[in-house]
């Protein structure tokens, strides 16, 4: 019994892993609407990584 949950817990975090890779703004949605949704940051505020890159030091983007 105890087997059977786990694979079945690793079965669902490996289908909610491969949607959210080859649907990504469906899974964007779905996040958003039970509220893991990303943090959306202010106009003024400076992010680091490569969504808001201008050629980005120390990261492994470019």
């Amino acid at each position: 019994m105890t087997e059977t949950l786990i694979v079945a817990f690793i079965v669902l975090a490996a289908m909610l892993f491969w949607l959210g890779r080859l649907f990504p703004a469906g899974a964007a949605g779905f996040r958003s609407r039970i509220g893991l949704g990303s943090r959306v940051s202010g106009p003024g505020e400076i992010r680091k990584g490569c969504d808001n890159c201008r050629g980005c030091k120390g990261g492994g983007c470019h």
